[in-house]
């Protein structure tokens, strides 16, 4: 999927005798992999440690260079390009045995970077006591293709989650007989194995030498790995692992090689990559969770008498047999309904498509109400005001089963077209009506199948409430997320909704 203008501001596309990545260390070094300027043993295969290249012996000397601070190559200008003047690979890189380990390479810059937050900064490595999340999920980036009708490189910084594997899986999928060819290259300590098997993410031409993010203790973005190899074409199917060099081992040859030069921890890229668990005294206090042994799901408090959530937790057909109970999340007190409904007009599972390949339906009209006696005037949330229009991030407060918590996720509205690109694609009759806010998630990578719908969404960081998921795709990051759009002037929905408050203000 492609990335967001900046969303990667330590993200950097390294040209020379091909096309690889890079991170930002400091102002004046970049770290991308030692194959990127060593190919094999032939000289003219490499880039100088002067920073310049042939494209062929009888060609002219050209000199590398860096793109940093956009997600778009293409036409950069020339302020985002950067010389390299030294090239340092590590001593102990072997060409012919990549799986060896020790692939880095340093890149310094003839003129030091424009750092600045939001467009060009470093990025914090891992630690050498660092665990990865063996079983969890990091995300890598790159301006690489996985597809020769694209070409060998995009000119769109792309990104993709995929699951870190412990050793001992890594070693079973690199060897899986179905894909299984001569001199399989051996799993070694100094990598990574990522992606591969049901994940579909595989290191595209183009991607080497970028990084691997892992969340680290205190869920901030770090460098884990650096795209070293893969062990199949990565232009066909490819059930194999890709492998990242772990920069922990190397993290003392950076710091000699780069003459100690520190980082410039002020500017670190530090955006929540991963969902954020929000400490119960921290939840919204409009949020609530109601719950039943067919179905939870999220509500929000809109006035002292009403609970705003989705049409099936409204008026469930179970709730004639079990009543449910609704808890309010920060006082953990039970609240007391009185009735509910949904919209007459609701219209549910619209895409059999949907509900096959991600377990979860789309629908239409997807609100209900329940009554409840009266709370206090704090727990109501603060609906976004009659003519408002949404700008830059939203966040959504959710339940999590996975991790027993409500997690905070960033989002950013999807270009309409894209958004009705990528639902057609799944469903050719799928449509995204004025009715329905189509999201994407910004830097959460973890797994989300367990996600309570109803998640309300808040605009401009958490200042006004704009919509109430109801659709989330269970298994397929980066896909549209769908959110009920209470915005005036796009739909009914929040016309309904003022006529349905109005009685119980």
């Amino acid at each position: 999927m492609g990335a967001e203008e900046n969303e990667y501001p330590h993200q950097v596309q390294f040209k020379t005798r091909g096309k690889c990545g890079g991170t930002v260390y400091n102002k004046n070094w970049i770290i991308t992999a030692a194959h990127c300027v060593r190919h094999g043993n032939d000289p003219n295969n490499y880039t100088s440690k002067a920073g310049t290249f042939r494209w062929a012996p009888n060609r002219p000397v050209e000199q590398a260079y860096v793109i940093a601070g956009t997600s778009h190559v293409r036409d950069a200008p020339e302020a985002n390009r950067y010389n390299i003047d030294k090239v340092i690979w590590h001593e102990d890189w072997k060409p012919t045995k990549i799986g060896d380990g020790h692939d880095i390479a340093l890149l310094h810059l003839a003129r030091p970077l424009a750092l600045e937050k939001g467009k060009i900064q470093p990025m914090r490595l891992e630690t050498a006591d660092f665990k990865p999340n063996f079983g969890g999920n990091g995300v890598t980036i790159g301006f690489g293709n996985v597809n020769k009708k694209l070409g060998l490189a995009s000119d769109d910084l792309m990104e993709a989650v995929a699951p870190i594997h412990h050793k001992a899986t890594g070693l079973e999928m690199s060897f899986d007989p179905l894909n299984a060819e001569p001199g399989g290259t051996y799993l070694k300590a100094m990598h990574l194995a990522i992606g591969g098997g049901d994940s579909g993410v595989v290191v595209g031409q183009g991607d080497s030498g970028g990084p691997f993010i892992c969340g680290d203790k205190n869920n901030k973005p770090i460098l884990c790995g650096i795209a070293s190899y893969k062990s199949c074409d990565p232009f066909k199917v490819c059930r194999k692992p890709s492998y990242f060099q772990r920069v922990a081992p190397l993290l003392k040859w950076i710091k000699d090689n780069t003459n100690n030069e520190p980082q410039e921890e002020n500017l670190f890229f530090d955006e929540p990559l991963f969902p954020e668990k929000v400490p119960d005294e921290k939840v919204p206090a409009s949020l609530v969770r109601i719950i039943h042994r067919e179905i939870s799901c999220m509500g929000v408090i809109v006035t002292r008498k009403m609970v705003l959530t989705t049409a099936e937790c409204a008026d469930h057909d179970a709730y004639s047999v079990i009543p449910f109970i609704i808890l309010h999340l920060r006082s953990e007190n039970l609240l007391q309904s009185i009735g509910q409904a949904k919209l007459r007009n609701y219209k549910p599972n619209v895409s059999q498509n949907t509900t096959k390949y991600f377990e979860r339906p789309i629908n239409r009209n997807d609100m209900g109400f329940i009554i409840i006696e009266e709370v206090p005037a704090e727990y109501v949330v603060k609906i976004a005001p009659e003519g408002y229009q949404m700008k830059g991030r939203s966040v959504e407060y959710t339940y999590n089963k996975a991790v027993s918590a409500v997690e905070k996720r960033n989002y950013l509205e999807m270009d309409k077209k894209d958004c009705a690109s990528k639902l057609r694609s799944l469903d050719k009759n799928l449509e995204l009506t004025p009715d329905q806010l189509c999201m994407r998630q910004v830097y959460s990578a973890e797994k989300d199948c367990q996600r309570d719908l109803g998640g309300m969404l808040m605009c401009e960081n958490g200042k006004f409430l704009c919509g109430l998921g109801t659709f989330h795709a269970c298994k397929a990051n980066g896909f549209p997320e769908i959110f009920a759009n209470y915005l005036t002037g796009k739909g009914t929905l929040r016309r309904d909704l003022n006529t349905n408050m109005k009685p119980y203000q």
